[in-house]
């Protein structure tokens, strides 16, 4: 683990040494505005006003207005005494005054007759209700970033206790990494709205990775964060443009020195088993965190000098934390080449013991050498062994089990080591008492072991060489605020920030062709094509299933993230409108490049490969290979975006009891677009019908694609959007004049900048990439009637071989952008005992989503009627026959595949009840209780790689979206548990040990997950039905099932059933039933969790503690089913059919014939598995989870 440097001249790298994306259009500066009053309710004018912070003891300044009002922009988030002055009335001062994120906080302030020199001190309420702004905000505060104990060491995983937030499986924010645990800021849904319009702010800076809009530079470390505000509706247009706006402050330094010293242990030994493992006899998971760090804050002092003597001057903070973590990612198991087969010695499986490690007891002499086909002399492949292959079976891992059933030889449980550390450093400097100045500066690092495969562990078995990621995030914000008089301020923000993901073998020349003596090694590209020299580890066992042996490719990969942007926010006070407007300026780039399979990809079929040893080992070793696949490497991409932005507002206050906002945001966004005119896109207009994928033969030119680098298209591929409008409207109503009774409203427009990766497609399409594949049929006049193998493969022209291609589309025309409009309606009221209650009404209407939609479809009905070949389309069972070339007559652009769309149409709406009802003022017990009551409706292609249904997407893919939630009841609190040291037990020791104890906790209800649709697999859900049913096989969800009765039922437990099979039925030849179900299922009734945390301080004196804490997540250890509606997950919900009648002899529209086709007019059956199985729930996720810690104040 690299060692965290953060070292050079500080000017220096605060304005060069940085760059990511990092959107600063939110500062995260909050503001005060109070009315003072006399006794009798009139209003004081010419008062003298102070805002004091008590931290760091600097002052600002203003002076009451005519109405008696007074208006402080620009602030910091912290905490402030509040003096009010004027001859002949008693010095008014108030204490301990919050300011919080992005917040516009109120205040009124009545003084008392008398003399100046008298003073009345309160205390600020610790709950008070917003009447400044008709915003949908939430602020997680600094209590319970403190109080409330995460599993993750992101403060994000609170926003789980916010109303109108759906957040992730609990078990999915174990761990912490940039794009990962609570910094996925994609997988938390928020009214609605699509995690990737998510926009999360640091110090003003946005944090997100442009690509995927997901991920964060900086993680809101508790120990390093004081408090984050989120914002959901109609907030002010000073704010941003974001749907969502998720705003975090770091800490800062004050006028006293204060340090903590702390570590978090989460050890598997003090975990229970996951249910999941504890139902297949599997030990629970050996995963271990620890998260050792410290803080220090204070003024900086200057010895032998009286720089900042009065310690007001110069403050700081930095904080660091190492993140060392241990991920048990679960175990594999498969067959891996035994010693003796690596050798070529194949004689142990002569004896078929047991399963024979699903191999056959015989290996037979492969084509091309004498006796060919004829069974190998003692099952010795020795003397056909190909150099490559003896290379590429000493890749696997060695046998390392000896299963008493011979079922495999190998297990794969090994810990993923994923290490970070993370450093954080803050300056605040005050110039003058108008001139004020922070710096915060960010980096973290972290090493990512990937052991079976980069992202997703896509090998079966260990890698010679563990994938490294070695991925880079730093950020600054800079921000100076000037009072130029007390009615004027102005604000300015630069930030500044870089993310660079690099990933690539952990020991790269292990696998180098030199190194392994492979010199010659070649594809069927030129070796100029690729970036690498790596040994292709791409081996796919499709003959005996023996598993999957690959790591994904094109390695080194690396995604870097650069950004500088600038904003400024101007404020003047006039009469009764606290106006302000501001710019904001930014550039962001991307280089990046992307996977493929550079270096070759080899599939095994022994067991119809012609010439085959008959055992896909056996195969792999000598070189006869059923298939081979390669890319050509990724053009890197150097990606450009610009954003300017301005806005305009008025915070108006009509009367002492209301306030106006008025506002407008507007944006102009010219196009993501590729610096080096890669650009391309497919043109409907522009393809030519009958030339083929490359017309005349030309590969750099493909069928209607359009390119930017020949002037065909804008670099952006389309026009750039014209001016983004987001007009802010809302009002707050303090109805009774003391905060007791407000209503708020509002309503807004927000727009998104789509995530990168709609516009990086182009680097993976023809001319910019190609892929190419040979078979063993397609081959066999290779090297003379050798036929495909390793000898072979060069022999083939990769060009002609280039198949079915895939291609990617944008229309030139399209200029909309995502948009979010939102509104909301809430009261609020004091309740007797200190408490808050909140209710309100928040709707979302989302429009032009990002999706992709294949524009490459046969017509319905297209099949229904005619002739093709030697089929006659008018009898279904030759349409379910139709070969793939006869189908591809039929498609609008035959010459390829899929051409994916990126377009601009999908929608969703949300409509929601939210409750709140807090008390944060008690000695004892304090809570914050959260409810919603809500509906999201949208497409199922609401995530842009889902993918539309490219016919009837209203119809047949729009209904309750995946992570809608009926009901969600949070709790979280904090409690001082009674003294436990009593009567003749109560003396110094056991007050030490068993007094002062308090408890926190966040408890959870929610509904459970809808299922989206239901459709058929085996045959019923096959194309060729699809074809023979509606004559396209276009539709995403071709044939769905009849509900003949209400499918719903009360299973809860593992072998019990949620879903009645009876209750689903076949629908007849030619139709279909609905692709959204009529019965709002849900795949689990409801989840309750319950996290719970005890600590207890231990004094040691001035300002000396230490604090133990012992965390318990899920406390009573539930657990519950999870299921997406697929198979293989926890709840069976797979629909296998078979087909009742099949024919052999049909025409299959090419001249040839195809056996035991389906009938489709002859009907289906459920498999008996589907019919015993379905609905049942087969297994349960949960375990629970102890972390200890042990922190130390001074």
């Amino acid at each position: 683990m690299r060692k965290a440097v953060f070292g050079g001249a500080l000017v220096c790298v605060l304005l060069l040494g940085m760059g990511a994306w990092l959107r600063a259009q939110a500062t995260g500066s909050g503001s005060l505005r109070g009315t003072v009053k006399d006794p009798t309710g009139a209003v004081v004018p010419g008062a003298d006003v102070t805002l004091i912070s008590e931290g760091t003891r600097d002052e600002r300044r203003a002076v009451t207005d005519e109405e008696g009002g007074f208006y402080f922009g620009a602030l910091r988030p912290g905490t402030y005494t509040l003096r009010v002055e004027l001859p002949g009335f008693k010095t008014y001062e108030e204490t301990g005054l919050t300011i919080r994120p992005a917040e516009a906080r109120g205040v009124s302030v009545t003084l008392e007759l008398g003399e100046m020199t008298e003073t009345i001190t309160i205390t600020s309420a610790a709950e008070y209700i917003k009447t400044e702004t008709p915003a949908k905000e939430d602020t997680i505060t600094t209590q319970q970033i403190d109080n409330l104990s995460i599993i993750s060491r992101s403060a994000l995983e609170l926003l789980r206790i916010l109303p109108g937030v759906v957040a992730p499986e609990p078990d999915a924010l174990e761990s912490v990494s940039f794009g990962g645990g609570a910094n996925a800021n994609a997988n938390y849904n928020v009214n609605g709205v699509r995690g990737t319009n998510n926009n999360v702010v640091f110090d003003g800076g946005r944090m997100l990775d442009i690509g995927s809009n997901n991920g964060t530079i900086l993680t809101a470390n508790p120990e390093m964060v004081q408090e984050v505000t989120v914002q959901t509706s109609n907030y002010s247009a000073e704010h941003g443009t974001s749907g969502v706006q998720i705003t975090a402050i770091t800490k800062s330094g004050t006028s006293e020195f204060h340090g903590t010293i702390y570590d978090y242990i989460r050890h598997n030994k003090l975990a229970a088993n996951d249910r999941s493992r504890t139902l297949i006899g599997v030990e629970r998971p050996r995963s271990k965190y620890q998260y050792p760090g410290f803080n220090l804050s204070g003024p900086v002092l200057i010895p032998g000098t009286n720089f900042n003597k009065n310690r007001d001057k110069l403050f700081f903070f930095v904080g660091f934390e190492v993140q060392l973590q241990d991920v048990d990612q679960g175990g594999t198991s498969g067959v891996v080449p035994t010693l003796k087969q690596r050798d070529g010695d194949f004689s142990e499986f002569l004896a078929e013991n047991g399963f024979n490690l699903g191999q056959p007891a015989t290996v037979t002499i492969p084509q091309g050498y004498p006796g060919a086909g004829e069974a190998a002399p003692n099952n010795d492949l020795s003397p056909y062994i190909h150099p490559w292959g003896r290379v590429f079976l000493s890749l696997y891992p060695k046998p390392n089990r000896v299963d008493p059933q011979n079922r495999f030889n190998y297990f794969y449980d090994a810990l993923s080591p994923q290490d970070r550390n993370q450093l954080i450093m803050r300056f605040d400097y005050n110039f003058t008492e108008n001139t004020k100045l922070y710096a915060r500066l960010g980096r973290e690092y972290e090493e990512i072991e990937f052991n079976r495969g980069l992202w997703w562990n896509s090998s079966r078995f260990e890698l010679p060489s563990h994938v490294l990621g070695e991925n880079l995030g730093r950020s600054i914000s800079i921000n100076l605020v000037q009072v130029l008089n007390p009615t004027t301020t102005n604000e300015l923000l630069v930030s500044a920030g870089q993310l660079k993901l690099d990933n690539d073998y952990k020991e790269p020349d292990m696998l180098r062709l030199s190194t392994l003596g492979m010199p010659d090694y070649r594809g069927l590209f030129d070796p100029s094509r690729s970036r690498n020299d790596y040994v292709p580890i791409a081996y796919f066992s499709w003959g005996q299933g023996l598993g999957e042996f690959w790591e994904p490719g094109g390695l080194p990969l690396f995604a870097h993230n650069d950004s500088i942007s600038l904003t400024d926010n101007f404020n003047k006070v006039i009469g009764a409108h606290a106006i302000k407007f501001g710019g904001f300026i930014e550039q962001a780039n991307k280089k990046q490049n992307f996977d493929g399979r550079d270096e070759g990809s080899f599939q095994l079929g022994s067991t119809w490969t012609p010439g085959s040893t008959g055992n896909d080992y056996g195969d792999l070793l000598v070189g006869r290979i059923a298939a081979y696949e390669q890319t050509t490497s990724t053009i890197v991409g150097h990606f450009r975006l610009w954003n300017y932005e301005g806005y305009i507002q008025d915070n108006w206050k009509v009367r002492p009891g209301l306030t106006l906002e008025l506002g407008i945001r507007f944006a102009y966004w010219p196009n993501n677009y590729e610096r080096d005119g890669y650009a391309l896109t497919f043109s409907p207009q522009h393809y030519i019908m009958g030339e083929g994928p490359f017309p005349g033969g030309d590969v750099f030119h493909p069928n209607g694609v359009l390119l930017a680098r020949e002037g065909q298209i804008e670099k952006g591929i389309s026009e750039n959007p014209g001016l983004l409008f987001m007009p802010r409207v809302g009002f707050a109503w303090d109805v009774r004049g003391d905060a007791s009774l407000v209503i708020r409203a509002g309503a807004g427009i927000f727009y998104n900048r789509p995530m990168g990766n709609t516009v990086y497609w182009i680097m993976n399409y023809p001319p910019n990439k190609y892929a190419s594949s040979i078979d063993t049929w397609s081959g066999t006049e290779l090297g003379g009637g050798e036929g495909l193998t390793y000898n072979t493969i060069s022999e083939v022209d990769p060009y002609s071989r280039l198949g079915t291609i895939g291609m990617g589309s944008q229309d030139v025309n399209e200029m909309n952008v995502p948009r979010v409009t939102n509104g909301s309606l809430t009261i609020a009221t004091r309740l007797p005992f200190d408490q808050i209650a909140e209710v309100g009404y928040v709707g979302t209407f989302s429009r032009h989503l990002d999706a992709q939609r294949n524009l490459n479809y046969i017509a319905p009905g297209a099949l229904l009627s005619g002739t093709v070949g030697n089929a006659d389309l008018s009898d279904p069972v030759q349409r379910v026959a139709l070969d793939a070339q006869a189908r591809a007559q039929f498609l609008p652009y035959p010459a390829y595949g899929t051409v994916n769309n990126t377009e601009y149409s999908v929608g969703s709406q949300y409509h929601s009840l939210q409750a709140t009802l807090r008390r944060q003022t008690g000695q004892r017990f304090q809570y914050y209780a959260t409810y919603t009551f809500s509906k999201v409706l949208g497409s199922q292609g609401i995530d842009y790689y889902a993918g539309l249904d490219p016919i009837d997407n209203r119809g047949r893919n729009y209904g309750v979206l995946p992570y809608d939630r009926t009901h969600v009841f949070n709790l979280s609190y904090t409690y001082q548990i009674p003294s436990l040291a009593r009567g003749s037990f109560r003396n110094g020791f056991t007050e030490a040990v068993f007094d002062g104890w308090q408890m926190s906790g966040i408890t959870t209800y929610a509904s459970g997950t809808p299922l989206v649709r239901l459709g058929f697999s085996g045959q019923l859900g096959s194309d060729g039905i699809e074809r023979a049913f509606f004559g396209t096989d276009g539709y995403n969800v071709g044939v769905a099932p009849v509900y003949l009765c209400d499918p719903r039922l009360d299973g809860k437990s593992v072998g019990e059933k949620i879903l009645d099979i009876s209750c689903l039925g076949i629908p007849e030849f030619g139709t279909t039933g609905p692709t959204q179900p009529p019965y709002y299922i849900r795949l689990v009734k409801g989840r309750w969790n319950f996290d719970m945390t005890l600590f207890k301080d231990f004094d040691f004196g001035e300002d000396r503690r230490l604090q133990f804490r012992a965390g318990f997540f899920n406390l009573f250890n539930q657990a519950y089913p999870r299921s997406s509606g697929q198979a293989g997950d926890d709840i069976n919900v797979y629909l296998d059919t078979e087909c009742l009648v099949e024919v052999n002899g049909v025409p299959n529209g090419a001249g040839g014939t195809s056996d035991e086709v389906c009938d489709p007019t002859g009907g289906f059956r459920f498999v008996d598995l589907t019919q015993q199985e379905f609905g049942n729930i087969q297994s349960k996720r949960g375990r629970r989870v102890i972390e200890l810690a042990l922190k130390f104040y001074f």
